[in-house]
């Protein structure tokens, strides 16, 4: 007898990106609300910020790999290559004004 469980289904892997979307809003709701009622006003619109950002930056990630991987596995991408590597360079220099505004 085989103990071994099926391999998860094709429909599992293609949602996994819509359900992280999901868990980054709901983790956003959570985090306002504990900022809104422990800190007050101004935390809360902060962290709205953050879980805004978040959210964003997390599908500008999926679109880029997205994008680069059928760009890769089958040159069929409806962008250009050029394009493709420019946001992801865009993105990156973008993460790391973010980061040197923080830390400063």
């Amino acid at each position: 007898m085989n103990n071994q469980a099926a391999p998860p289904s094709e429909a599992f892997y293609e949602g996994v990106i819509r359900r992280m979307q999901h868990a980054i809003v709901a983790a956003g709701v959570v985090v306002i609300a504990v900022a809104a009622f422990g800190f007050g006003v101004a935390p809360a619109i902060g962290a709205a910020l953050g879980a805004a950002l978040s959210w964003h930056n997390f599908r500008w990630l999926a679109k880029a790999v997205n994008s680069l991987g059928e760009r890769i596995t089958t040159g069929h991408s409806r962008e250009r290559g050029g394009l493709v590597v420019l946001r992801f360079t865009a993105r990156i220099l973008l993460m790391g004004v973010g980061a040197y505004a923080i830390f400063k």
